[in-house]
């Protein structure tokens, strides 16, 4: 139950930066990330919750494309760093709470 809260209070703030900064490419994993939180207050058992999230990990971080590679691009260039290392980091913990 624990790791499902975790997972949700990344979701919740991971969408917000991919939805304000959207390049109409991740669109599909957007929709995946809502379906997340859908699923996580879902009635559904720990073990169906865990194994649907697992097989959703896979259409949400593809071996190309996906949140893996997307990236912000800024004239300034603290300010795209700044982002891009926050959307990386909630990527990376999402991955691994989720793997």
């Amino acid at each position: 139950m624990e790791i499902e809260l975790e997972i949700k209070t990344v979701v919740q703030q991971l969408l917000p930066l991919l939805i304000k900064y959207d390049n109409e490419k991740i669109n599909y994993q957007i929709q995946k990330l809502r379906d997340i939180n859908e699923i996580i207050d879902s009635e559904m058992s720990s073990s169906e919750k865990k194994e649907t999230l697992r097989d959703m990990s896979e259409n949400i971080y593809p071996p190309q494309g996906g949140l893996t590679d997307f990236y912000v691009w800024d004239n300034d260039s603290s300010k795209r760093i700044e982002i891009n290392q926050s959307i990386s980091a909630l990527n990376n913990k999402l991955w691994n709470l989720i793997k």
